[in-house]
């Protein structure tokens, strides 16, 4: 159990308090605090429970114990793996200092293996133990909020993550966006047909489960700092830690999710951006690149031809002169 400030004020077993592993590859501790507080506020917004995972991808989850207006502490139950320890070795230790990779190897003993389901089972019970300490009031704002989240959290900003047994297609988060751009401009036909597809695609895909919640938020966190950031220098690296996960995991995560590797990903919402900047026949091709985060016009100009199947040069021609 730990304080607003990431204080632990109890620990009962091998807890987050005791971990070595974020210490012993090299990170500060603090990351683990800002871990458990962002899921602790998403565990309010989500209902009172919510599983993540740590800065080193171990997994926890989390239930907020309220006060008057806002959580006052949380108790937090990990960290935990829910892999076997060799594919956690394998994924997440790869990048270490061979002293660190053993150190940590070493630590993974004290940690234990806990099944999907299981944690499941465990943050509902975590959930109703802490609702013991909740007023009844805040209880029940929370168990009524992930009723709702089972149908609301599928259509806004917080898409439930598809259950891993049998993943169809990716979710389709183009379609997601261009029905908040609809709404935005007031374009009420255009807004309905792209609701339909997606409540096509999550009510006829079974697979949707709110307990399965992992990583959709981060995604759209990552995908709307590129939105806002594509011109600066934005590195995987960079947002793993603003998202306080790994860079290995992050990079998996995001292709499973959006079907796009992170730098594909980056790079196509860079040169969507350089097409409109194209349209201006006065801005030079080097200062486009520059304007979308592009330091090399070489490199702009291939990663172009990739995108588009043309260069930039020729792309400006055939649509601002209208020939080839």
């Amino acid at each position: 159990m730990s304080n607003k400030q990431g204080d632990a004020l109890a620990e009962y077993g091998y807890g987050c308090a005791s971990c070595r592993v974020c210490t012993l590859a090299g990170r500060e501790k603090l990351q683990c605090v800002r871990a458990q507080n962002y899921s602790t506020a998403e565990a309010e917004r989500f209902g009172g429970r919510y599983i993540y995972y740590c800065p080193m991808g171990l997994t926890c989850f989390v239930s907020p114990i309220l006060g008057e207006n806002e959580s006052a502490a949380h108790i937090t139950a990990g960290p935990f793996l829910m892999v076997e320890r060799e594919d956690y070795i394998d994924c997440e230790l790869t990048c270490l200092e061979k002293e660190q990779r053993t150190g940590i190897v070493r630590e993974l003993e004290s940690v234990p293996v806990v099944h999907t389901a299981t944690v499941n089972q465990m943050s509902t019970l975590l959930f109703m133990a802490v609702g013991f300490l909740n007023k009844v009031s805040a209880t029940e704002r929370m168990r009524k909020v992930q009723s709702a989240d089972a149908i609301q959290g599928q259509i806004n900003s917080y898409i439930l993550q598809l259950k891993q047994e049998e993943r169809p297609s990716p979710y389709p988060f183009a379609t997601e966006k261009a029905f908040l751009r609809s709404i935005r401009r007031a374009e009420r036909e255009e807004a309905g047909r792209l609701l339909n597809e997606l409540l096509g695609y999550i009510l006829l895909a079974s697979v949707f489960c709110y307990v399965d919640v992992r990583h959709a938020h981060t995604i759209h966190l990552c995908m709307q700092y590129i939105e806002t950031h594509y011109h600066e220098k934005v590195t995987l690296e960079q947002l793993a830690e603003r998202v306080f996960l790994s860079p290995a995991y992050l990079s998996r995560v995001f292709k499973e999710e959006t079907g796009t590797a992170f730098n594909d990903y980056l790079n196509r919402v860079r040169i969507t951006k350089a097409r409109q900047l194209l349209l201006h026949e006065e801005l030079r091709i080097i200062d486009v690149a520059s304007a979308v985060g592009f330091e090399d016009q070489s490199y702009f100009t291939k990663v172009f031809r990739r995108v588009t199947g043309m260069t930039p040069l020729r792309y400006r021609a055939r649509y601002t002169q209208g020939t080839d």
